[in-house]
């Protein structure tokens, strides 16, 4: 992120006073703009993301709609490539760090940060979000195709299922066979068998949504 560029922070906390004190300490930060905007229901923060254009997300562990560990597993089903940085309490500083491990970039315990502290959380965080999504890419898409690979297919599956299972909904797997590919090989050669492949692939990255 280049550093003119504004940070959206998206910021989930029901506590006016907590939120106004988000909101002074970005002001105070010097030298990275920071765009600002508040929800208090994580059902409200959840349909904020689908809108897009979020760079981070401050989350408040305990909300009117959701509480403890299950607020953080909500958010991030619908959040895999966006960094989280987890606010909390001293008296839950034991779950924040278990949400650490299961994918949180990073936790705040209120009342013991300042806008340097803060900022630096933030830039941090996105940054370290940016590699893992890299690294996690190069293990889940197909060199040659560009679509994802068995792994990456049952990353995406998993999560799927788990947004179906909460919100109630039936699935349906599509399943595309390529035949004849050993034809192509043993009468064109493995170059040409890797171009049908390609063009399979392009014609399904045009067809369905990213």
């Amino acid at each position: 992120m280049k550093r003119d560029e504004t940070t959206t922070v998206l910021l989930i906390e029901d506590n006016p006073g907590d939120a106004r004190l988000i909101e002074e300490m970005l002001k105070e930060v010097k030298g990275r703009p920071f765009h600002l905007e508040c929800v208090d229901r994580l059902r409200d923060g959840i349909q904020r993301l689908a809108r897009g254009g979020v760079d981070i997300v401050l989350l408040d562990m305990s909300l009117p709609d959701s509480q403890g560990f299950g607020t953080f597993e909500k958010l991030k089903t619908v959040a895999t490539d966006l960094p989280i940085v987890v606010m909390t309490g001293l008296s839950d500083e034991t779950t924040a760090i278990k949400m650490v491990k299961e994918g949180a970039q990073d936790y705040l315990v209120k009342g013991q940060v300042d806008a340097n502290v803060l900022s630096r959380v933030i830039r941090y965080a996105i940054e370290r979000q940016r590699l893992l999504t890299e690294l996690r890419n190069l293990s889940i898409i197909d060199e040659l195709t560009g679509l994802y690979n068995r792994r990456g297919f049952l990353a995406l599956a998993q999560q799927q299922l788990k947004m179906a299972e909460r919100k109630k909904i039936a699935m349906v797997l599509i399943y595309a066979d390529m035949d004849n590919m050993k034809r192509i090989n043993d009468a064109y050669g493995h170059q040409e068998g890797d171009n049908a492949l390609v063009e399979v692939a392009t014609v399904f990255r045009k067809t369905f949504r990213e």
